[in-house]
């Protein structure tokens, strides 16, 4: 699954208590927009893709509703500067999202200003990391929970507890 190291540009960190989500997503209201605009199509299509034609076998539901929770993702990445944790799902879009490398690339500058990066070690270099790791990831579902109201779908626990890492590329 991989955390976040965001160093972005501009390094934000605005989730100090108390932060209503307005106040938070006005503070950076254009990029949010620019998020809401990103066009993943394509990305959705390979997704579509059945297994043996290098896509997830979604169906067009399941990649329109993890469209939704990426989105969400990358505008918790926005407001915060570090430790944001995709699940599996959402993981999986980013992966596809980036292996367009000029889509993604171009995406990062309009939104982020600079490349958000993907760090896949998160939890694989230590007993403490794995546990920093498991503390980073219950933070962002508690910060989906607190901005948008409800948690991403099949984000009940640790996406790297139950596919060793196999399921969101540290291992293939």
């Amino acid at each position: 699954m991989g955390v976040l190291l965001l160093d972005l540009c501009h390094g934000v960190d605005t989730m100090e208590s108390n932060c209503s989500l307005n106040n938070v997503f006005e503070e950076h209201d254009s990029s949010i927009k620019k998020i809401d605009e990103l066009d993943l199509s394509m990305v959705k299509m390979k997704l579509c893709l059945p297994v043996e034609r290098e896509g997830k076998g979604w169906s067009q539901h399941e990649a329109d509703d993890c469209e939704v929770w990426y989105k969400r993702f990358l505008k918790l990445c926005l407001i915060r500067s570090k430790d944001v944790v995709p699940t599996k799902l959402i993981d999986a879009m980013w992966h596809a999202h980036i292996l367009d490398t000029r889509k993604y690339h171009a995406d990062c500058q309009f939104i982020f200003g600079c490349y958000l990066h993907h760090f896949p070690y998160f939890g694989l270099r230590s007993e403490q990391d794995t546990h920093n790791l498991k503390k980073a990831f219950e933070g962002t579902i508690a910060l989906f929970k607190e901005f948008f109201g409800e948690i991403p779908y099949g984000a009940g626990h640790s996406d790297c507890d139950s596919c060793g890492g196999s399921q969101c590329g540290q291992t293939s």
